[in-house]
Order: C-alpha cells, then sequence, then structure tokens
C-alpha cells in the first residue's frame, strides 16, 4: 500500500472547524475584554469628576470654626462665604465666592445637601446622581471642625488625652487632700 501524503478532505474540515472555532473564541474574549474597559473608563470619570468637586467642599469643610447653613435655593452656604448649589435647569453644581462663579460638575441629574447635627458635631452629607443608572450616583460626609478637636495625627490626640487625665487626676486629688483635711 502506499503512503498518501497531504491534505485529504477530512483534515481539511477538521483545520476549517477547529479554525472557526478558535476564532468564535477570540471574538468573544474580545468583545468582553472591550465592555469590562467601557466600564472601568465610565466609572473613572465620574469619579474625576467628584473630585474636582470635593477639592474644594473639602477645603471649606476643614476651615476651623467654619460654620454651614442651608438657604431657600438648596445651596449651602458657609460663614466663609463661599455658597455651594445645584442649577436643576443647566445641571450644573455651582460654588460662588466673593470673586466668580465655578462651575465644579457638568451633567447632574441631581445634587442634595444635607446637615445634620443630632451627634454634637455639624455633618453634612452631599448626594449626587450622575445619571439614571443606579451605582453613578455618590453619597458623601463631611464633618466641619468646631475649634475643639483638631487633631493632625494620633499622636496629637493620646497628647491631649493624656494631658487632660493628669489635669482631671491633679484635681481629684486636691480634692480628696482637701477632703482629708476635714
Amino acid at each position: 500500500m502506499k503512503s498518501e501524503k497531504g491534505i485529504t478532505l477530512t483534515s481539511l474540515v477538521i483545520y476549517v472547524v477547529v479554525l472557526f472555532i478558535v476564532i468564535a473564541m477570540l471574538a468573544v474574549i474580545r468583545n468582553n475584554f472591550q465592555n469590562s474597559i467601557k466600564d472601568i473608563s465610565e466609572g473613572s470619570s465620574i469619579e474625576s469628576e467628584f473630585n474636582k468637586f470635593n477639592i474644594y467642599f473639602a477645603k471649606d469643610a476643614k476651615i476651623e470654626g467654619n460654620k454651614a447653613t442651608i438657604n431657600e435655593n438648596n445651596e449651602i452656604v458657609f460663614s466663609s462665604g463661599n455658597t455651594y448649589g445645584f442649577n436643576s435647569e443647566s445641571k450644573n453644581v455651582y460654588l460662588i465666592n466673593d470673586r466668580q462663579q465655578i462651575v465644579l460638575l457638568k451633567d447632574i441629574n441631581l445634587c442634595i445637601f444635607a446637615i445634620d447635627t443630632s451627634t454634637g458635631k455639624t455633618v453634612i452629607t452631599v448626594t449626587i446622581d450622575f445619571s439614571e443608572e443606579p451605582n453613578d450616583t455618590i453619597t458623601k460626609e463631611y464633618t466641619l471642625i468646631d475649634g475643639e478637636n483638631t487633631y493632625q495625627n494620633e499622636e496629637d490626640y493620646v497628647s491631649v488625652k493624656k494631658k487632660n487625665y493628669r489635669m482631671i487626676m491633679h484635681k481629684l486629688n486636691i480634692l480628696q487632700v482637701q477632703e482629708h483635711n476635714i
């Protein structure tokens, strides 16, 4: 029997089927990868937009002794003179300071400012809805610094607590000595 060399019809069909399967798998992988990259880029654009707002708002929230109120236009007004608001017609979040009006966020569906003082501290909650998607809403809380507990790091906090503890213990010792002398 003679050895047949070359490509037979059966092997050609097998090669073509395997080639189609490999191409289909690569197309599915590429499509999933492309959709994932699109989701990541959309999410990062929302976060970068929010960061522009956060830079200005956090700066005002960190000013020692800065007070905040909400006026009749649902704008938050800081005692430093800065006002943050949401224009539902132009769908912009803006900052008004003594020099100019700055548009911080564009094409926003909704922005809500709320102030809570029930814990003894002033906590401002800002909720910004970027689109109709449920994952495109960011809520952030800012606690205003009232001037009493402004610690730069943990060591400052511990040293102040130790100092307060020593003062309390000293007062107790004085009271005990006075009580003993009576």
